[in-house]
């Protein structure tokens, strides 16, 4: 079967990072399925229009959107041209303001919904200043908190044979504001095998020490961007608070980003580090780092920290991949992340809550035995895990299905 997926923003620097990961990863399975798989995405500023990545073909356009008050031709006639049997549509819930494909193509269509979905309460929650100095982020989800439900069951029922989550919770919450139940599927994301092998233990003490940390430290990790809406401020003076009960605990940032990326967030959180008098303790290693890095560096680490304020997006790989490496996992109640997260596996708090996460980090850095069983089942949690192969094969039986 000839298959277009069609996305904005995949980008070579982006594919790796949720969502585009999740359709990437749903390209190859489909391909490795016998589905011819095309993916329409926009265009970068002197890019090629016709380009493989991470061996999926990917065709570029200005504009990839179906909006209901004006023609797409580009976008149509890269369509008629690939003759697709199925379009496959990237979709948030602020797509259901403008997403409109009534009878514009002959082929069936299903939309893969990729956003976290958010009460009114839950987006205020970080607090006024976060949510106005990250608003890139925020504002997307209050606006699609406006969506009404009229609009969202209108797209699923108008033009979209399936509506595909990425976790239980969305799709619950998707049905909560309209969506038809019998319409709305979950096929939560992949995880590479590579996470799910065990880091040699004899490298582990020299990647602590390199570190700066001693073997009996107890380090908690952070691995993301340096955004305040990913909890990484919260977690700062959450370990400042926690080392009054367990002063063997130490902190390690691995803040991800390109070159002068996020430069002026990664030295806010270096400021407020020295503010909380964690100069001595806190070890930040900053770049986007390569895969066995990030690995090396997480499995010499003893817990790991993902206390998110708002989920950027549905289901983060990094919460699996932590898990997979045998890490106990401290998170929050946000969005999806009770559902990635078993209370045998780690702890989750309300997000932007401070003293709740300084009391779950004292009780693992206080309680030897109940880290490493808590590890024990993280890493059997992660080896149950579906592979990237076997969420392709749950995406081939759904295009049986249609």
């Amino acid at each position: 079967m000839k298959v277009c997926i069609v996305a904005a923003g995949l980008t070579a620097a982006r594919w790796r990072l949720q969502p585009w990961r999740y359709l990437i990863e749903t390209a190859r399975g489909l391909g490795q399925s016998g589905h011819l798989v095309t993916i329409l995405s926009t265009s970068e500023d002197g890019g090629p229009v016709e380009e493989s990545l991470a061996g999926v073909n990917i065709h570029r356009l200005p504009d990839v959107r179906p909006v209901w008050w004006q023609a797409n031709p580009a976008l149509a006639n890269a369509i008629r041209r690939l003759e697709p049997e199925l379009l496959i549509w990237h979709l948030g819930l602020t797509s259901f303001f403008h997403f409109d494909i009534a009878g514009r193509f002959s082929a069936p269509s299903i939309g893969v919904f990729t956003s976290p979905v958010y009460d009114l309460r839950e987006l205020l929650r970080p607090g006024l200043p976060s949510l106005v100095a990250e608003k890139e982020l925020s504002i997307a989800h209050f606006v699609g908190r406006l969506v009404p439900g009229i609009a969202i069951r209108r797209s699923a029922q108008s033009g979209l044979r399936r509506l595909v989550t990425l976790s239980e919770t969305a799709r619950q919450r998707l049905i909560g504001r309209g969506a038809p139940a019998n319409h709305v599927a979950c096929i939560p994301p992949g995880l590479e095998a590579e996470w799910q092998e065990s880091f040699p233990a004899d490298q582990l003490p020299a990647a602590r020490q390199q570190l700066g940390f001693a073997p009996d430290d107890v380090v908690v990790a952070y691995a993301g961007a340096p955004m305040r809406l990913r909890g990484i401020d919260a977690l700062v003076r959450a370990v400042a608070r926690a080392r009054e009960n367990a002063p063997r605990l130490k902190l390690l940032i691995l803040s991800r980003r390109h070159n002068e990326e996020m430069a002026a967030a990664e030295l806010r959180v270096r400021n407020l580090i020295a503010q909380q008098g964690l100069l001595q303790v806190a070890t930040v290693v900053s770049g986007f780092l390569d895969r066995s890095s990030v690995k090396c560096y997480l499995a010499a680490s003893d817990i790991v920290a993902l206390p998110f304020e708002l989920v950027p997006s549905d289901m983060p790989l990094s919460v699996l991949e932590a898990l997979a490496l045998g890490k106990p996992v401290v998170t929050t109640t946000a969005a999806c992340l009770p559902e990635m997260v078993p209370a045998d596996c780690g702890v989750c708090v309300p997000p932007a809550d401070v003293a709740a996460l300084a009391n779950a980090l004292v009780s693992l850095a206080t309680n030897r035995e109940r880290r490493e069983q808590m590890a024990a089942w993280a890493r059997a949690f992660g080896a149950q895990w579906p592979s990237w192969e076997q969420v392709g094969s749950r995406w081939a039986y759904l295009l049986q299905q249609l």
